[in-house]
């Protein structure tokens, strides 16, 4: 997850630079679809699209495996998203 995390700031920092050289609001819409693309997949692969019911069954049924590969899907997604929202907001402010 740290890798995901410094991979992540990189790209956002190279946007962030070639962003503010360019043209900043152009850029700083590209970063937050990227954070709300990784949004997405963290809000798929957590279940929080689905209702209670339906949780609760898909909790039941999945084996702890199973369970530790898609919270590590949603957290590492979370992590990523992270730095391209923060990014993003920036450069609408510059």
């Amino acid at each position: 997850m740290k890798k995901a995390f410094r991979i992540s700031t990189a790209v956002a920092l190279l946007i962030f630079v070639i962003g503010i050289i360019v043209d900043p609001v152009f850029f700083a819409k590209i970063e937050i679809g990227i954070g709300i693309f990784f949004l997405l997949i963290s809000m798929l692969t957590s279940g929080v699209l689905v209702s209670g019911p339906q949780l609760r069954a898909n909790y039941h049924t999945e084996n702890k495996e199973e369970r530790r590969s898609r919270e590590k899907a949603m957290f590492t997604s979370s992590v990523i998203m992270i730095p391209h929202f923060l990014i993003g907001a920036l450069l609408f402010l510059i």
